[in-house]
């Protein structure tokens, strides 16, 4: 029997494809394409964009949102972010929460206000590879209980590559934080996405991923 998709468990394993986070993905989940394939894990995913003009001179940007949420009783209040050197210098004067993982640490900028909940959540080295892989996007992530949320601006002409990936690397971490919740038993809860958390903008063309 052929090996189904660690994201999905709907697809065969595409051929030639890596591992992301320690899950082998089919070619649709690979390339960001989850419509219908989260659901039946109890994951919700959805994505809004928009184009708005910017600065001084109205340059138009194409933005992107992706949230997501698990279907657990999670706490967590946090922003994590690449680490650049002025967090490396704000560590100086601040606690913050360490994984132990050499390669997470000295990569990712965790402000939170929940740390223990954090430091639980992060006990699970699948979570903290798909953070790294989310982050590599150069991407700021917003986890609000039981949710988690990103928002990217780029040009018209960069945002297609970028959407799937974002898809896919936000699924991933989703998965994880599901799956380390479950591990750690917590409570069921059911997920909401209203007010989408760190959105200003209310009205946008809306697709659900879930």
């Amino acid at each position: 029997m052929p090996e189904t998709c660690g994201l999905c468990g709907q697809a065969p394993i595409a051929p030639g494809e890596l591992e992301i986070a320690g899950l082998r993905l089919c070619a649709e989940c690979h390339a960001g394409r989850l419509k219908g394939r989260l659901a039946p894990r109890g994951l919700v995913l959805r994505e809004r964009r928009w184009i708005e003009d910017r600065g001084e001179h109205q340059r138009t940007v194409y933005v992107i949102e992706l949230c997501g949420g698990v279907p657990f009783r999670l706490e967590l209040q946090a922003e994590l972010c690449g680490e650049g050197l002025a967090h490396k210098l704000a560590k100086v004067f601040k606690r913050e929460v360490q994984t132990g993982d050499p390669d997470f640490d000295p990569a990712v900028y965790i402000d939170t206000r929940t740390r223990e909940d954090v430091a639980a959540a992060l006990g699970s080295p699948g979570l903290r590879a798909a953070v790294l892989e989310l982050l590599s996007e150069d991407v700021r992530l917003l986890l609000d209980g039981n949710t988690a949320c990103v928002t990217v601006a780029g040009t018209l002409s960069n945002r297609a590559p970028r959407a799937g990936a974002l898809q896919r690397d936000l699924a991933l971490v989703l998965h994880h934080l599901a799956a380390r919740a479950a591990e750690l038993g917590l409570p069921p809860r059911p997920v909401s996405l209203a007010g989408y958390p760190g959105s200003t903008h209310s009205a946008k063309p809306e697709h659900d991923w879930g």
